[in-house]
């Protein structure tokens, strides 16, 4: 049972969002309210040497309130609520729209192998979390200015199986998540994946690196701007790719 609070923000803030299908973003419900958009590039192993493409459907964020917080310990997490998947399309992609302004973190992810999407049972309904290490989110945390989108950039995290080696925060996290749920060693859980298509699998991966220089944020909104073009979140791209050129 997860004891932690996903809090909507204004309108349009839902889990249910984010879909398989080609739907359209939800609209900007106030002027001033923020989008943020993550690229994450993560690879899980399902046993000692077999592993592949994570796919996050939903990602979860903290907001800080004040710029000396370092704890990082936040029950109230706010989720991703879009997630483009027509043409051109990338498979860790996730946005959360009608934030308010602020400084944003993300903290989890979770999803899917992509080997085992519907038609590969019994695996088709593997559940994977991956929790953020401290460092990952000290790196990520990003202020971002009213009326704008802000893009984290493209997360790398290690190949990673197990809870094995996770910081504080992951445990944090992954009490919340799990319900302090007590786990097996690794080659009895990795027997139990086999036999239980709904056994979750939770990950604690260590940092490897951030890509967020100006000409990779340029490149990726400009990129996405494009699938937002029927919303009122174009004016949001264009006031970010604006202060990008200063």
């Amino acid at each position: 049972m997860r004891h932690f609070m996903i809090v909507p923000a204004i309108l349009a803030f839902c889990l249910s969002c984010a879909s398989t299908s080609v739907a359209p973003p939800p609209m900007a419900a106030d002027p001033s309210n923020v989008g943020i958009a993550l690229s994450l590039d993560q690879k899980v192993r399902t046993s000692l040497n077999l592993g592949g493409d994570f796919v996050p459907e939903t990602v979860f964020f903290i907001r800080f309130e004040n710029a000396a917080d370092r704890t990082y310990k936040n029950p109230v997490l706010l989720a991703s609520n879009y997630k483009y998947t027509g043409p051109e399309s990338e498979d860790g992609v996730v946005f959360a729209l009608n934030l308010p302004p602020g400084e944003y973190a993300p903290v989890a992810a979770e999803g899917h192998m992509k080997e085992y999407d519907a038609g590969s049972a019994p695996e088709n309904a593997k559940k994977v979390i991956v929790f953020f290490p401290k460092a990952t989110i000290e790196k990520t945390r990003t202020v971002v200015a009213p009326g704008t989108i802000g893009y984290l950039g493209e997360l790398h995290m290690e190949n990673v199986s197990t809870m094995k080696g996770a910081d504080d925060v992951q445990m944090y996290f992954y009490q919340l998540f799990s319900g302090n749920e007590k786990r097996t060693g690794a080659y009895k859980e990795i027997l139990l994946r086999s036999m239980d298509s709904d056994y979750a699998i939770y990950v604690a991966p260590k940092h490897e690196k951030l890509v967020n220089s100006k000409e990779r944020q340029t490149a990726f909104l400009a990129a996405y701007r494009k699938h937002f073009r029927r919303s009122n979140w174009t004016g949001h791209f264009d006031r970010r790719l604006a202060e990008l050129k200063q």
